[in-house]
Parts: structure tokens; sequence; C-alpha cells
């Protein structure tokens, strides 16, 4: 094989990869501004300019599209985890403050890429098909993002299933209320979970963990 049908197989490569990308993230756009049920193959194809059968040579079926996003959106929400504790050891060298630590939490479960995996839970507990296809991916990803949380400093010494159910309380907590938030039920309910946990914290002995 020569030189020029290597960079032509190459170039094939980056533009298959490129119109994954495409459709992955244009679907991840689609579930997060319509919904899950209103993601269709037009949408999607319209939001990642290509045609239908661009899309239907990558993946068969819809369901192969969102799955695809499903995993992609888990895989940057557990990098958005570490990425997100790991810059409070930056940028505060000399302690990590118990605040700190469910402030960032709570924003990260905000971010787009959690709206994606709670949109399709959501609608997977009815949907059959759809709860067979992304069930693997919300496993793994609560999985690895409580072991994340979980590996905390301040929870370093105490048992691995108590700084499993205590990261994962948190999580779920954080998530439960983004679900809340979007009909405004409680207005102050933000600032009382967090005194909550704080308090919860404090009877637990969980104090900011510092470093020489």
């Amino acid at each position: 094989m020569n030189a020029a049908q290597n960079r032509y197989q190459r170039t094939q490569g980056q533009r298959r990869q490129a119109t994954i990308a495409g459709l992955t993230d244009a679907t991840i756009a689609a579930i997060a501004e319509i919904g899950y049920p209103q993601t269709t193959i037009d949408q999607i194809v319209h939001r990642a300019g290509v045609t239908k059968g661009a899309l239907f040579r990558h993946f068969p079926a819809r369901l192969d599209v969102i799955e695809a996003a499903a995993q992609q959106a888990a895989a940057r929400q557990l990098e958005q985890f570490r990425e997100g504790l790991a810059a409070l050891s930056a940028t505060a060298p000399a302690a990590i403050g118990v605040e700190q630590v469910l402030v960032t939490i709570r924003a990260l479960t905000r971010r787009p890429e959690a709206v994606i995996l709670r949109e399709l839970a959501v609608n997977a507990r009815t949907d059959t098909a759809l709860r067979e296809r992304v069930g693997g991916v919300h496993e793994d990803f609560y999985r690895r993002v409580t072991e994340i949380a979980g590996a905390l400093p301040m929870l370093a010494g105490r048992d691995p299933v108590q700084r499993r159910m205590l990261s994962s309380f948190v999580i779920c907590l954080f998530t439960g209320e983004a679900v809340w938030d979007t009909i405004q039920l409680e207005p102050d309910a933000e600032r009382h979970h967090l005194a909550f946990l704080l308090q919860l914290a404090t009877g637990l002995g969980i104090n900011d963990s510092t470093r020489d």
C-alpha cells in the first residue's frame, strides 16, 4: 500500500469518526433540549447536518444511536466528576471543605450529560427496549461515579460500603433535586438540602480534609 492509499484510508477513518461523533453529539443535544420521545431520526440528522442514509450507515436503528449517546454522556460525566473533584485540590491547597465538595457535586448533576442520563432513566421505566439498551450504561455509570466520590480524602479510613453509600446518597439526592427543580415545588429546597447534608456530615464526623 502506497502513501496516497494510506492517507486516503486515514481520511476515510477520520470522516467516519467525525460523522459518528456529530451524530452522538446531536442526539445528546436533542435529548437534553426536547426529551427522549421527541428525539427522532429526523431531529438527529437535522441537528447533525447529515442525511438519514449517513446515520443508518453507522447506526442501523434509532436505539443504536441513543445507546451510543448514552455511553458518551456517561463517559463525559465521569470525566467531569474526576476533573471537578480533582480541581478542588488545586484551588484549595490547604484544605477541601465539605460544603465545597457538595456544591461541586450539585453543579455536576446539572450538566447536560447528567440531564441525558436522567431523561433516559425515567423513560426506561416504561420502555422495555430502551431499558435493555441503556440499563447497563446506567448501572456502570453509577457504580463508577460513586467510587470517584467515595475516594474523597474526607472519607478516607471509612468502611468501603459506607463510603459508597454516602457518595451514592449525595448524588441521588442532588439528581432528584434537579428533577424536582424543573417544576419548582419548593423554592428553598436547595438551601435546605445543603444545610441538612452539612449537619449530617458533622454528625457522622466528616470534616474538611486538610493536607500538610
